[in-house]
């Protein structure tokens, strides 16, 4: 029932400034991808015309197979950084020991070949490995004849290697941002006996 779904079931925005937004507003996706298609048929059958347009516009808009595939994966990588981020945000226990066996086990989820090299990337810029924005012109009746930048929602999306090409693009952004040195790192492990079992020191 569309109506008892509607209170927890809504679009999450992805956000720049909210951690994960990108991981739950694709998990929010797959879960309602039925009611979606649900509603593209629902919709494709209402005797008002303008109704059966939005079907024809809804349909247009949405994903195709593979980039639905897509999405799982995407979803797949940013996991294991919503659990770190949910470990490390806690605020009534300490959270150093726990921060080099995040980074680890995340950079190392990250790795898809052997020989995984650092590659120079630009971080000045506040475009996201996420992003593939598209200069378009405005349209006529928008005072302002300018180009703009926009996501066009009813272009297929080249999603081809996307899955290496993010691991690359995070590995790279973990090595840029967060340099812990390893002594440090394992130091403050090692000190705290909830992380004695040192699951993730095998990795290196």
């Amino acid at each position: 029932d569309l109506l008892q779904n509607d209170h927890y079931l809504r679009i999450i925005v992805d956000t720049p400034t909210r951690w994960n937004s990108s991981y739950l507003a694709w998990q929010r996706l797959i879960k309602i991808r039925k009611i979606i298609d649900f509603m593209i048929t629902k919709l494709s059958l209402d005797e008002n015309y303008q109704i059966r347009k939005e079907s024809i516009r809804l349909k247009q808009i949405n994903l195709n197979d593979v980039e639905w595939e897509a999405i799982t994966n995407l979803i797949t990588i940013l996991e294991p950084f919503a659990e770190a981020t949910e470990l490390l945000r806690g605020s009534k226990y300490a959270t150093i020991s726990f921060m080099y066996n995040a980074i680890t086990v995340i950079t190392n989820s990250l790795i898809v070949f052997n020989n995984f090299e650092l590659r120079q990337i630009t971080y000045g810029t506040e475009e996201t490995v996420f992003d593939q924005i598209l200069n378009e012109d405005r349209t006529n009746n928008e005072q302002n004849t300018d180009q703009t930048e926009f996501q066009q929602l009813n272009i297929t999306q080249d999603c081809t290697n996307l899955e290496e090409k993010v691991k690359i693009a995070l590995y790279n952004a973990m090595k840029h941002y967060w340099q812990i040195l390893e002594k440090e790192g394992m130091l403050a492990t090692l000190l705290d006996s909830r992380c004695k079992t040192l699951s993730f020191a095998s990795e290196f």
